[in-house]
């Protein structure tokens, strides 16, 4: 349940708001299972990029030649965590060609609907990002900057002291250059450790989980509020809020008609 009111609803990008292609996402497991002479499906193939995503630092890339360094470090050992060749040049520069390429890159379906809902109701939208400068690129072609002013927009490539998720000075950085007391913004995120570093600082969030087939109900249901897609947030919010416009109306009512017995 939200507790406040929200001004400012900063999201993630990385597989919050955007994604790899599918047609590219397929090609690559299509050909990592040829070379390794085992199909992989694209379920295996994400679980192994995000647990490596997870384990590896990002600070100190801040240009497009340290993120393609570091793409190809991070596919020699993901290559290896998937029992291929790990010392394979060409298949590394090529996947690492891929992600560094905005072309390879795509919003979720409910991004351009939802967004703009939230922002039509007077809902001031935010990224707070761990993320390479490649993300600047993402979010120009994909047409998203029109719905993320500047200064609701937090990349830690960007930030001075390049604070990251789930540092808790980055939520607490973006809420004072966004002049919004903390407990008045949303955040939301496809990682739960990010969601609960959040909610720790005091935001309200949610966890989105597009890839998960995990029992909510068990493990974050009551820990971490969590959504399935950017529908369902809508309509966390705005139903929420009408609740509450609801029972403040009915309250306001009722004392009318107190007063008014009372006379």
């Amino acid at each position: 349940m939200l507790s406040s009111i929200i001004e400012v609803i900063f999201f993630d990008l990385g597989d919050t708001l955007v994604h790899i292609k599918l047609d590219k996402l397929q090609k690559i497991c299509e050909t990592l299972g040829e070379i390794r002479r085992q199909p992989l499906e694209v379920n295996e193939y994400m679980a192994a990029f995000r647990a490596e995503w997870s384990n590896r630092e990002i600070k100190n890339v801040t240009n497009h030649s340290q993120e393609t360094v570091y793409w190809q470090g991070f596919f020699q050992d993901l290559l290896k965590n998937l029992g291929l060749p790990h010392n394979h040049k060409f298949l590394i520069e090529q996947l690492a060609d891929i992600y560094s390429n905005p072309d390879s890159f795509e919003c979720f379906e409910d991004v351009h609907t939802v967004l703009p809902e939230l922002q039509s109701e007077g809902y001031k939208l935010g990224l707070i990002s761990n993320a390479f400068p490649l993300a600047v690129r993402i979010i120009n072609d994909l047409k998203l900057r029109d719905y993320f002013e500047y200064k609701y927009t937090f990349l830690s490539f960007e930030i001075p002291d390049q604070y990251m998720k789930p540092e808790p000075e980055i939520y607490r950085y973006a809420s004072k250059k966004a002049n919004v007391e903390i407990s008045h913004t949303l955040f939301v995120d496809d990682r739960r450790p990010f969601v609960k570093a959040a909610l720790d600082v005091g935001m309200q969030a949610y966890l989105i989980e597009r890839f998960s087939e995990e029992n909510r109900q068990v493990v974050t249901k009551s820990l971490v509020p969590s959504v399935y897609d950017l529908y369902e947030l809508r309509d966390q919010i705005l139903g929420e809020r009408n609740d509450k416009k609801l029972l403040h109306l009915f309250q306001t009512q009722k004392r009318a008609m107190k007063i008014a017995h009372q006379q």
